[in-house]
């Protein structure tokens, strides 16, 4: 661990901001050259890349080689290195006149070291017209890692900068030099920044730059003659329509080896798409599929359209080079084919798709002006995916869409500035106000703009909309208010609710129920500020008693919500995800014109109906504050305590899941177990991997069959299935057993030979021997004998599966069937020997598959549903809170998520928990605990959903055959029909739809109550 000591020089006297790190490999992560270079000569002197011992931390070394000989008998040493610079050009671009904040940490032997600052006025080389600047100067080398501070201003004339490090000494009169030709100079964590000063109500507005992404633009003008479609594209309109291209690999942000042109004109009801495929490779072109709404489109070339008109909407439109069509809302196919057309037409180095979509179908009105849109392209030969506005994951990161105009730019600007000054002027009147009032005049532009320029309005439009609301609220300094734990968790995080926030809060729950409360904290002030937040009771004496009264106060646990990357890639955003405990003081930090977040979690289990009071108290730690006796002793300052109440409804839920999960995880250690089956985890997963038995030639186990490793795992599960009173544990040997023993022994065994086939039935026996020996049946195991199997994998296994009844009837074998979607009639063939179906999400909304699940159903098969998408950017609604929704609306046996925690099973690779982000797992490892996250949180409140359903159910049942109430009999029955389908089908990207009959289930279950 550094000790750091502390030194500020502070040149200029203002209160700062900050931009970007100016130097791109402050944390000396990459080769040193052209950023980093010896300002001395080689003969005397080195510059390295260095990785100290033990902490593996890299840093630039500075060593002696020898000394300068001079002519006077005397030495001298002489030499630094030069930060900022690239292959051509001398330091990193500076602004003139502009003060500049730098930081570094330094470490060596050598006795002092300068620090100065360079500029150049000239795009010039590293020694030609040179300036040097003061800075911090000579500081004495501590043999501890010591963090240096400061700031220095370029000239007038100056374009770019450099920060140098010096070291120097020379022999004094007696001929003795301080520094050691074993002397070093470590540097490290090199941070060089604009600093920004507060200039009042301009800076503000300045600072939320920094907040509001640029979008990609472009205007669909209206056209007095709209073309006509044919796919020709000759129309005189498509002439002079804007056109966007210059699209990019999804992933990578690359540009694409084949373009894509497009165009775009409004009659003002219908939007015309044109759409040019450059393709080098016509003769691969996949273009197989015609007619509407078919899935095999998805094997063609194909080009999709999104539009989003707000948050809870969004239409997709697919066209594919054969012609054919496909809709959605992202969720499930729309019949509205009649509406709107397509007309494809082929070139010699490309296909052309021209389209007409009325305004009305995108699901908005048709004076809506602005979309969310994008623009996307599969090239299936060669495998490239691209889009015109670069997303993360996958096409439905709707963050990143680019933004479509109906009509002209600078009529949108118009009319919105127009809005915006209403509410401006509306506000009382204020330096902020009149400083926005003046900035929102430089939005308006005089003339006709293109799509760069409308980009950077709408961002400033933008951003003068958050200085609103900031406006709004005054002298506030904070606020404290409850957000939905499925909102947009991603940064910047300034969620409604904050510039409005409550007096009082209230929660409602079940018996059995965890409950969570999220709570944004808004820092509405300058800088960054520390806030204690804590839940009490009453005071004793003054000193605060945590907790609700009446309520265990070891039920409420309280986290902190801190941002990590969202993906692994260049193109990463950051978001709040995961959520350690609190620490011990009860704060958190919250950067300027920021917002926290809070994460409570009331665990109702056990508790008795009734209403639990109590306070949220909210201390500014960077505010002033004391007591004083005035008749007692009173605090002054800036504090707030909010009352809070919890009430417990006289309902209780199960306290096991109404339908188990299956995280797709073992549990490490007995904390890893708690946290999953609180989760709704039943299932634990072994690995095949595990199972090593040795064979002889013919296939027979040789040498003992006792795995001690595998015994203990299963013992260890058992044992906390105890301790916390888990009903219906199972054991899941995946992924792919077959797959796993091909591996191992498939040079042994030539598939399908007499020895392959015993070794293979060996294997599976000597497995369920070993379950047996330690207590478990094999009702309460499963063989998932393949996982996600490819099309021409069905034979093999088919095979192996027949294999496996033969060999150990009792097994239950399980397939789960991934992307790739397999025929229903080859899956027929798989049902004397398959007893588990795990079947990924989006085989259920095929009409066919239904019909077929049927078939499972009655033959006492068991039908699971399960998603593993990566992307960290997955809506918490759709993706997460959804999943245990779409388990009950088809009636499923287990849901399937993966998974509880990446880097293997148990989480055991840290690096993977915390840096390899796209793996996406919905907890953390951070030595032997678990840290939940917000992903998961999402995940159990539609677990607890479920379970309200489900306590809807049965207490319709008890009363329909009580014969009690029919009406409310007659009312539940048909919102458990229609709610299920509401949540998963009808309003899908409504976030508001599971809480809509969430409340609509425990209104009926307390009427049911009532009455029986």
């Amino acid at each position: 661990m550094k000790n750091l000591l502390i030194i500020v020089c502070l040149l200029v006297a203002v209160v700062s901001g900050y931009a970007g790190n100016l130097v791109t490999n402050g944390e000396l992560n990459k080769k040193l050259h052209p950023e980093y270079r010896n300002s001395g000569s080689t003969k005397y002197t080195q510059m390295t890349l260095f990785t100290e011992d033990g902490s593996w931390n890299k840093c630039v070394k500075l060593s002696i080689i020898k000394f300068y000989d001079l002519k006077n008998g005397k030495r001298k040493v002489n030499f630094g290195v030069i930060i900022g610079g690239d292959k051509k050009l001398a330091g990193f671009p500076v602004k003139p006149n502009t003060t500049y904040k730098y930081s570094f940490e330094l470490k060596g032997s050598v006795p002092y070291a300068s620090i100065s600052a360079m500029s150049w006025s000239g795009e010039c080389r590293y020694y030609k017209d040179r300036k040097r600047h003061k800075a911090l100067g000579r500081v004495k080398v501590q043999p501890e890692w010591t963090v240096y501070k400061g700031t220095f201003k370029t000239g007038a004339e100056a374009k770019r900068g450099a920060l140098y490090v010096q070291i120097w000494d020379q022999s004094n009169k007696a001929g003795k030099i301080a520094t050691k030709l074993t002397d070093y100079l470590l540097v490290d964590k090199i941070v060089v920044e604009e600093q920004v000063a507060n200039n009042g109500g301009a800076a503000q507005v300045a600072k939320l730059k920094a907040t509001i992404v640029k979008k990609k633009a472009v205007v669909a003008e209206i056209a007095n003659d709209p073309p006509a479609i044919d796919g020709k594209l000759n129309d005189s309109v498509w002439q002079n329509a804007q056109q966007l291209s210059g699209f990019v690999d999804y992933k990578t942000g690359k540009p694409v080896k084949a373009d894509t042109q497009v165009k775009m004109v409004s009659d003002g009801q219908n939007i015309f798409i044109a759409v040019k495929c450059l393709e080098p490779e016509m003769a691969k072109l996949k273009a197989s599929t015609t007619g509407n709404g078919k899935k095999s489109i998805w094997k063609d070339d194909v080009v999709e359209i999104f539009f989003s008109p707000d948050k809870n909407r969004v239409r997709q439109f697919v066209i594919g080079a054969g012609g054919g069509r496909w809709m959605g809302d992202g969720v499930k196919t729309l019949n509205k084919y009649d509406d709107w057309e397509a007309v494809v037409s082929k070139g010699d180095n490309y296909w052309i798709a021209e389209v007409r979509i009325p305004l009305e179908l995108l699901g908005a009105k048709i004076k809506t002006e602005l979309f969310d849109f994008n623009f996307c392209r599969e090239r299936k030969p060669v495998k490239e995916l691209s889009c015109w506005s670069p997303v993360r994951g996958n096409f439905h990161d709707k963050s990143r869409y680019g933004l479509l105009v109906i009509g002209k730019f600078e009529n949108y600007l118009a009319k919105n500035a127009t809005v915006l000054n209403r509410t401006l002027a509306d506000l009382p009147e204020s330096k902020r106000r009149t400083t926005a009032l003046a900035e929102l005049k430089k939005i308006i532009p005089a003339g006709k703009i293109d799509a760069k320029a409308f980009s950077s309005l709408y961002a400033k439009l933008e951003q003068l909309k958050q200085e609103a609301k900031f406006i709004k609220a005054g002298d506030r300094k904070f606020a404290l208010a409850p957000v939905s734990p499925v909102a947009d968790f991603s940064l910047p995080f300034n969620p409604d609710a904050v510039f409005n926030p409550p007096e009082k809060i209230a929660v409602k729950a079940a018996i059995n129920e965890f409950r969570p409360l999220p709570l944004a904290i808004a820092n509405m002030t300058d800088k960054p500020a520390a806030y204690r937040i804590f839940i009490y009771r009453g005071l004793d004496n003054g000193i605060e008693i945590p907790g609700l009264n009446g309520f265990d106060n070891n039920k409420i646990t309280i986290r902190s919500a801190f941002a990590v990357a969202d993906g692994d890639s260049k193109q990463h955003g950051n978001m709040y995800g995961p959520l350690p405990l609190i620490n011990q003081g009860y704060t958190i930090t919250v950067p300027a014109k920021q917002s926290g977040l809070l994460w409570i979690t009331f665990d109702c289990r056990d508790v008795k109906a009734g209403s639990y009071d109590g306070k949220i108290r909210v201390i500014p730690l960077s505010d002033p504050g004391k007591f004083a006796n005035k008749g007692g002793w009173k605090y002054t300052g800036a504090m707030q305590d909010i009352p809070l109440k919890l009430e417990v409804l006289p309902i209780e839920l199960s306290r096991e899941p109404a339908i188990p999960l299956w995280l797709m995880n073992r549990a490490e250690n007995e904390k890893f177990f708690k946290s999953m089956v609180d989760n709704g985890d039943r299932i634990f997963q072994l690995s095949p991997w595990w199972f090593t038995f040795k064979f002889d030639g013919g296939g027979n186990i040789v040498g003992s069959q006792n795995l001690p490793k595998v015994e203990q795992v299963i013992k260890n599960h058992q044992k906390w299935a105890k301790i916390y009173k888990i009903k219906g544990l199972k054991f899941l040997i995946g992924f792919s057993g077959y797959v796993t023993f091909a591996k191992v022994h498939g040079k042994q065994f030539k598939y399908n030979s007499p020895a392959w086939r015993n070794a293979w039935q060996n294997w599976l026996k000597a497995i369920d021997k070993l379950m047996a020996k330690c207590d478990v049946k094999q009702q309460d195991y499963i063989m998932e004998v393949w996982d996600e199997p490819h099309l021409d994998k069905f034979d093999k296994m088919l095979n192996v599966s027949k294999l496996l009844k033969q060999a150990v009837p009792g097994m239950r074998n399980q397939v789960t069937f991934g992307a790739t979607r397999h025929d229903v009639v080859n899956l027929k063939k798989l049902l004397p020997y398959v007893d588990v179906w795990c079947m990924w999400g989006t085989y259920f909304d095929d009409a066919e598959y239904l019909k077929f699940y049927e078939t499972l159903r009655k033959s006492g098969d068991q039908l699971w549903f399960y998603y593993c998408s990566t992307n960290m950017r997955e809506s918490l609604s759709r993706y997460y809170r959804r999943n245990a929704w779409i388990g009950y609306h088809y009636k499923t046996d287990n849901i399937g998520l993966f998974k509880f925690m990446s880097g293997g099973p148990g989480g055991y690779y840290g690096r993977s928990s915390w840096k390899r982000t796209a793996f996406g797992g919905i907890a953390y490892r951070s030595f032997d605990d678990s840290i939940p996250t917000i992903r998961g949180e999402a995940m159990n409140v539609g677990n607890m959903d479920i379970k309200y359903m489900q306590k809807l159910a049965d207490l319709t049942t008890l009363a329909e055959k009580r014969k009690i109430a029919p009406a409310l009999v007659a009312e539940a029955k048909q919102l458990l029909k229609t709610g299920p389908y509401k949540v998963v089908i009808s309003q899908a990207h409504d976030e508001t739809a599971a809480d809509q009959v969430r409340n609509q289930a425990i209104e009926l279950i307390l009427k049911l109550q009532d009455k029986l």
